[in-house]
């Protein structure tokens, strides 16, 4: 049980830290002066091609970050 509360608690530790980060509630008035001559569609598909292409970096260092490392000899 503790293991699942150490598991839980680290968790919720990178959730707020990468939270405050990124600041998505600051960021919302950028994103819509970058997009204000785009309609509602065309913020929604920016919107959404950001978040997979975030995705995607998160994947791909995810799966090589560890070989890259290695490759660089930094681990």
């Amino acid at each position: 049980m503790k293991r699942h509360a150490d598991l839980v608690l680290s968790f919720l530790h990178s959730f707020f830290m990468l939270f405050v980060i990124f600041d998505p509630l600051g960021n919302v008035p950028i994103f819509y002066a970058l997009t204000e001559r785009k309609g509602v569609s065309g913020r929604r598909s920016i919107a959404k091609a950001s978040a997979l292409t975030a995705d995607g970096i998160l994947v791909f260092f995810a799966l090589l970050g560890e070989y890259i490392f290695k490759l660089l000899e930094i681990m």
